[in-house]
């Protein structure tokens, strides 16, 4: 009986988590990350009366002299633990007048120097999932053309040498609405990759970046690769000690049965 009572509380306990979280938005656990890109604040209207929002004001906004509206809109890097979330209304995948998506790069020394690219392959989506290869070391960088004076020839994606490292699979998100994406961001529909952190060393302080062929907007964050919580450790220490317990126990039982 008392098994029982346990599986049927286990079970209304796991109903109201799905419950609780079924209407929350996929960013909804996220920490905003984004800092300002330092190229000015253009909202989508003339007078600016629409955005810029949320941190960094990088939602609702483009570069100065660039094109406007959703679709062209990188609104934020958004971080949950070592998952990392790049967010925006522009469409990763596609492209607009041949305008394709640069790859995600990161530096941690503070000499405007990239140490890591993540070199993207956008079209290699299947199941939800996009591949992309982690390259460090010393890289030559494809510079933005075609977009606004004020920022062009910036680094927009990985072009050749530098080391390359492990290939692995980014979550894509696609035609989220507000209150499907969560995390406080506007404007109708919104598109995310996610990437693991895992790369980085613990505790490692990092600034990351992305933009697009032409330069329309360009969008930074500002965060710290996660570390083991104690708590964490605590608990997948108790558990250890726990299931050798359980082995010391069984063992005895059977030398006792002797």
């Amino acid at each position: 009986m008392g098994k029982l009572i346990k599986v049927v509380g286990f079970t209304v306990l796991g109903l109201l988590f799905l419950v609780g979280t079924s209407f929350a938005g996929y960013l909804d656990g996220y920490t905003n990350i984004t800092i300002n890109d330092g190229y000015g604040e253009r909202g989508f209207t003339s007078d600016g009366s629409v955005g810029p929002t949320g941190q960094g004001l990088e939602d609702q906004e483009v570069e100065p002299g660039a094109a406007t509206g959703q679709v062209w809109d990188m609104e934020g890097f958004f971080q949950s633990g070592s998952l990392l979330a790049l967010v925006g209304g522009w469409n990763f995948l596609g492209n607009i007048d041949g305008i394709t998506s640069g790859d995600i790069f990161f530096e941690m020394n503070g000499d405007d120097v990239f140490d890591y690219v993540l070199d993207m392959d956008w079209g290699s989506l299947n199941s939800g999932k996009i591949d992309y290869t982690v390259r460090s070391g010393s890289f030559t960088t494809a510079l933005t053309y075609g977009g606004p004076d004020e920022v062009k020839d910036l680094p927009w994606r990985w072009e050749s040498t530098g080391s390359e490292g492990s290939t692995k699979q980014a979550l894509y998100l696609a035609d989220y609405d507000n209150d499907g994406m969560g995390g406080g961001v506007t404007g109708g529909l919104h598109n995310a990759v996610v990437v693991d952190l895992a790369f980085l060393g613990e505790g490692t302080d990092f600034t990351s970046y992305f933009t697009m062929r032409c330069g329309n907007d360009i969008v930074n964050g500002s965060g710290t690769a996660p570390v083991p919580e104690p708590a964490t450790m605590f608990l997948v220490g108790s558990g250890l000690l726990g299931l050798a317990g359980v082995g010391r126990k069984k063992l005895l039982g059977k030398k006792s049965e002797k």
